[in-house]
């Protein structure tokens, strides 16, 4: 009946096992090896507490992991799109329940700065772990 909050690489884990592991369900995804570091093109495609003060769209400059997997009952709740290397169209963030328990994941939170962005850092991490606490 806990919450899961899970930063950038915490789906990097069993990125080779098929079918995902139990881990990767609960955490609602796994990445690939697959990632890019430079501009990406940002978009929020649901409407949650985690992305009420997102704008639409925006710009990202960092590390964001592919998404290989997003288990189905997952809502992804932003994508980006690489601005180079695969350019790959990815799911960043999603939200999922587990019983009563509430799981929050994002690509997002690298590096400590990601924290204080002025678009993502309160506006979305840190929303994010609100959300997880139930508050």
């Amino acid at each position: 009946g806990g919450g899961l909050f899970g930063t950038h690489c915490a789906d990097v884990t069993f990125q080779s096992v098929n079918p995902p592991p139990l881990y990767n369900q609960l955490i609602g995804g796994r990445a690939s090896s697959d990632n890019f570091t430079g501009d990406n093109a940002c978009r929020k495609l649901a409407d949650h507490p985690t992305t009420a003060a997102l704008p639409d769209t925006f710009k990202y400059n960092g590390n964001l992991d592919n998404a290989a997997f997003v288990a189905a009952d997952s809502v992804v709740l932003v994508k980006c799109k690489f601005g180079g290397g695969s350019s790959a169209d990815t799911a960043v963030s999603w939200v999922r329940n587990e019983g009563p328990g509430r799981v929050f994941f994002t690509s997002f939170g690298k590096v400590d700065k990601d924290l204080t962005d002025a678009t993502i850092g309160d506006k979305h991490i840190v929303a994010g772990l609100g959300w997880v606490l139930g508050r």
